[in-house]
Parts: structure tokens; C-alpha cells; sequence
């Protein structure tokens, strides 16, 4: 496995590479992403994860079939 500034992608700015990593390794970051983990497989009534099942269904299709 690949880690750190030989991970980048070399179609990738440096300075896009260093920002990303900036936000990587930021604190709030992973908090965020650990909060959107936990929602994500949130479970409030024990019946298991609930799973997106709308295919590849775009918004607009779905809004003009609800509306019609």
C-alpha cells in the first residue's frame, strides 16, 4: 500500500493534494466523519440499518413522478 505525498495522483495539483491532506488531518473533520458513520447505521427501532434503495433514479425523475 501506497501512503503519504506518493499516494497523490499525478493528474492531482500539489497544492489540491495539500489542502487535501490539511483536511484529512484536522480533528473536526473526523468528528464529522465519524457523526455521519454514526448516522448512517443508525438502528432506532431494531429492525437493521436502513438501506437507500432508489436505484439510479434521478431527484427530478422521482419529484415529477410524485407530483403527477
Amino acid at each position: 500500500m501506497v501512503k503519504g505525498d506518493e499516494a497523490m495522483p499525478q493528474w492531482l495539483d500539489p497544492e489540491v493534494w495539500a489542502g487535501l491532506v490539511r483536511y484529512w488531518k484536522d480533528p473536526k473533520s473526523e468528528l464529522k466523519s465519524i457523526k455521519s458513520w454514526q448516522a448512517r447505521y443508525h438502528d432506532p427501532k431494531g429492525l437493521g440499518i436502513s438501506k437507500h434503495r432508489s436505484g439510479q433514479t434521478s431527484y427530478k425523475a422521482r419529484a415529477r413522478k410524485h407530483v403527477s
